[in-house]
């Protein structure tokens, strides 16, 4: 049976799990780090594999810190990462905003604002989904896409 793509580690990952066997963490204990956020899992092999590999450099104090600052920072409710999520965070919190000032009885001011933080989730989407699809999101005069 051939292996999925997506289910083997990068170069990258390669080199953070020859740092986390390095400094002593076990198996189990880097297979779920890895896993966590990961659209594909790995098994145990994956993790064997690189502990039998001599070739591989195994990466430093600094990254394998912020590997793991990283790889904790997924929220479990909505799957989003701090780190690689921003803009999705971002424009759900603009969102979240408008929805919850135009829903407030005290305020009278409420669809200018309203229209505002909605402007502003959709340009974090759209600049996000652009970026996803290779397009650049700034250009040759230094303004982002509006």
């Amino acid at each position: 049976m051939a292996r999925s793509p997506q289910g083997a580690l990068t170069d990258d990952e390669k080199n953070i799990v020859k740092g986390l066997l390095q400094a002593g963490e076990r198996n189990q204990d880097i297979q779920a780090l890895v896993n966590t956020g990961r659209p594909a899992t790995i098994n145990s092999g994956r993790i064997t594999e690189v502990k039998q590999d001599k070739t591989i450099v195994p990466a430093s104090a600094e990254e394998l810190d912020f590997y793991r600052v990283r790889k904790k920072s997924y929220d479990p409710q909505t799957g989003l990462n701090l780190y690689d999520d921003e803009r999705l965070i971002r424009a759900r919190e603009a969102m979240l905003l408008a929805v919850q000032v135009f829903n407030s009885p005290t305020l009278q001011f409420k669809a200018e604002v309203f229209a505002v933080h909605a402007n502003i989730a959709w340009t974090y989407l759209l600049h996000e989904h652009y970026e996803r699809h290779g397009v650049a999101i700034i250009q040759d005069d230094g303004r982002s896409l509006l």
